[in-house]
């Protein structure tokens, strides 16, 4: 009877853990369930997050595939440019060579030019004093003149003649008319102008005898360029010496004038 006691009150024991235990494993599956619904819920948060990141990854996939093309492009742009690039500087190169080669040239043409004018300044310098040399004897044979020598008129019928007509003043051969002789003077027009003094003040501009009016416009052009003077006178200039040659009776003529007062007459 103790023993069925005993058993009994065992078994209740038992029946009261077993209890508590199914308590014990209830609140803990209540627990757990509430534990899996919320990973649940963060598990569907996850996802939804997974696949918002699936589409940013693509947009910029996208993004970055087209940034890629661009650059690819811009590099092919770049690499013809600079391609071109390349070009103009070999052109530039070879132009620059030719340039170098042509200055060269030019340098040297420009040094054998110096010479030359070198050559010409001392030669028109000796001319001039020549010709101012003539200009006094001139000056002179005019005063002896007015004194009361007799000196032969060279007119223009004489003009260009490089001889005298046979039986004239018992002449015989004469010699050249670019020699000063008392029948063919060395100066036809010798005209002392005032330049103004802008230029080099007075200059003489000397016809010779053998020259003609044809002649006037290059020796009225070499007076010009010689003593730096505009080529705006030329013309007048030119007018001013054929207005002395009709109005002149004999040479040599000497006169004086004013370059302006050519111009203001005959410009």
């Amino acid at each position: 009877m103790l023993n069925i006691q005993f058993s009994m009150v065992e078994l209740q024991n038992r029946c009261s853990d077993q209890g508590a235990l199914v308590e014990e494993n209830a609140d803990a599956f209540q627990k757990a369930s509430e534990e899996l619904a919320e990973k649940e819920e963060a598990l569907e948060q996850a996802i939804q997050r997974q696949q918002e990141l699936r589409q940013q990854m693509s947009a910029a996939s996208t993004a970055l595939q087209g940034q890629v093309r661009q650059l690819s492009q811009e590099l092919e742009h770049c690499q013809a440019a600079k391609s071109t690039a390349q070009s103009a500087v070999s052109r530039l190169q070879d132009e620059n060579a030719s340039l170098a080669a042509q200055l060269l040239q030019v340098n040297t043409e420009m040094e054998s030019l110096r010479e030359r004018l070198h050559e010409q300044e001392a030669a028109a310098v000796r001319r001039q004093t020549q010709l101012e040399d003539e200009i006094q004897g001139l000056v002179q044979l005019a005063s002896k003149s007015q004194d009361g020598w007799s000196s032969p008129a060279f007119t223009l019928e004489d003009r260009g003649r490089s001889t005298p007509e046979p039986g004239v003043d018992g002449a015989g051969a004469a010699p050249s008319f670019c020699e000063a002789t008392p029948l063919v003077p060395s100066v036809l027009i010798a005209a002392e102008i005032d330049l103004g003094p802008a230029s080099s003040g007075r200059a003489t501009l000397t016809v010779s005898p053998w020259q003609t009016s044809s002649d006037y416009n290059s020796v009225v052009k070499e007076f010009l360029a010689h003593h730096r003077v505009k080529p705006i006178f030329e013309k007048a200039v030119v007018l001013y010496l054929e207005d002395l040659e009709r109005s002149a009776t004999t040479f040599p003529l000497l006169v004086k004038a004013s370059l302006t007062e050519i111009y203001s007459r005959y410009g």
